[in-house]
């Protein structure tokens, strides 16, 4: 299931900074491929802290696939960009923003379809 931040109160091409529940301004590194990249395996940190994806992460057919239409068979909610949530053997923490795996609108599980 996706989660998403509490809030996000500033947003660059290389970071995002979010506020956490404590009040406190985090950042997160951004990859451009709409994942948290926490430093999950998978990801490496560089000299600057920030994170970056190392050869391992561009391989993985399962991160690495692009959004789709999203379309939900039991309440008719329709996305433009999104993925059905898929567990990856090589990165099990890492799930991205655009994925899913409930139906947002009515939250039936296994409803959602990518369409092509």
């Amino acid at each position: 299931m996706s989660t998403c931040p509490p809030s996000v109160t500033s947003k660059s091409a290389d970071t995002t900074f979010v506020l956490g529940k404590d009040g406190i301004a985090k950042s997160l590194s951004w990859t451009g491929r709409n994942n948290h990249n926490l430093n999950q395996p998978g990801t490496s940190t560089s000299s600057s802290g920030a994170s970056t994806p190392t050869d391992e992460d561009e391989s993985c057919q399962v991160c690495a696939r692009p959004t789709a239409p999203l379309f939900c068979f039991s309440c008719g909610f329709f996305m433009a960009n999104g993925r059905v949530f898929r567990p990856c053997a090589m990165h099990p923490k890492v799930i991205f923003y655009s994925d899913f795996s409930t139906c947002p609108k009515c939250k039936k599980k296994g409803a959602l379809s990518e369409l092509d």
